[in-house]
């Protein structure tokens, strides 16, 4: 069930000639990557990646290589993720949001993809797990990276390192349990005295209740938030700064369950028209517009399915967000 979940990139399946070219066009729409001329005869890069929940779970092995997230590849793709990444045999130095930061072997760090950042990675290996931001409620924070330390930490790290390990051959149950408890892990640091404040954790877990509950309603704007929370206007703005305001967040959320009700197959025999006017989306074209630009395709294009991309098969003959690629890898739901 997971396995369509799955992008297997491998540069060792094609010509040495197109190796640097099938890994940098696997990535061109979400990030540029760098290698010296000279040395993309020599290069060679594999990753494994699986989606599962909210999370998707990475293991890379690649060259030396430097790779940049420009102001451009974020006005492609609305992506507000966190990175989560243990380093396995490499080192990572970058700089994101005015601030330096060195992962090397067996350091585990966050940062997100919600801002541009430069980094220069040696020859090595890591595992990831990226997940919307939006999928942890009551976490804010200014998107600044961060490297993590500590007891729970060390067991964070731990269950990345064990997951890496066995990424394609654990059975379904076992994914899931790992991806709870990687969440649950995550949350607890995250939480921890950098989070919000105890009342502004109320304000949020009471704002998170309305936005589901009244999905629905077209009329859920942000003056509709603020009247059924009983908070002001600017208590809503800041809670909901760093995720670009209530109602950016809100059409995302919107949009992540249209999505995730498309590949329900309870719903199989409902209207795409239908399924997103239960969201709360009533427009059908400004609803096809907001989709296509937050996922890259058509509600259409997920109801069919997607397949398993390999090395050999470039994005630039998919198309920018085909099937396979790994910004609609990154969107996949469980």
């Amino acid at each position: 069930m997971l396995m369509k979940n799955l992008l297997v990139i491998d540069t060792d399946e094609v010509p040495h000639r197109d190796r640097f070219d099938v890994w940098r066009d696997a990535f061109s729409s979400f990030q540029d990557v760098v290698v010296e001329p000279a040395s993309r005869m020599d290069f060679s890069a594999s990753c494994r990646n699986l989606a599962v929940r909210d999370t998707m779970f990475g293991v890379y092995k690649t060259s030396a290589r430097r790779i940049l997230r420009t102001p451009l590849h974020r006005s492609r793709h609305d992506i507000d993720h966190l990175v989560v990444r243990v380093g396995l045999s490499c080192d990572i130095r970058g700089r994101q949001r005015d601030q330096d930061y060195h992962l090397g072997t067996g350091g585990i760090g966050i940062t997100t993809f919600a801002y541009g950042y430069e980094e220069v990675h040696t020859a090595g290996s890591y595992v990831v797990a990226v997940l919307p931001r939006s999928s942890l409620p009551n976490f804010a924070d200014d998107g600044s990276p961060r490297l993590l330390g500590g007891v729970r930490a060390a067991l964070l790290r731990d269950v990345l390192i064990s997951l890496s390990s066995s990424l394609t051959e654990t059975t379904d149950e076992d994914l899931l349990i790992f991806e709870d408890v990687f969440r649950r892990v995550l949350e607890s640091i995250l939480q921890s005295k950098d989070g919000p404040g105890v009342a502004d954790d109320l304000r949020l877990k009471r704002v998170d209740e309305i936005l589901h509950s009244e999905m629905g309603s077209s009329r859920l704007t942000a003056a509709r938030v603020c009247e059924l929370a009983g908070v002001s206007r600017t208590t809503l703005y800041r809670l909901f700064r760093e995720r670009g305001g209530v109602e950016r967040h809100l059409t995302g959320l919107r949009l992540d369950l249209i999505r995730q009700d498309l590949r329900a197959p309870v719903l199989s025999t409902c209207s795409i028209s239908r399924i997103a006017e239960n969201r709360g989306m009533h427009n059908a074209s400004a609803f096809n517009r907001a989709f296509q630009r937050r996922f890259g395709c058509t509600p259409s294009d997920v109801r069919q399915g997607a397949g398993v991309r390999r090395a050999g098969t470039r994005e630039s003959d998919l198309g920018v967000d085909a099937p396979g690629s790994f910004i609609r890898l990154l969107r996949a739901r469980t």
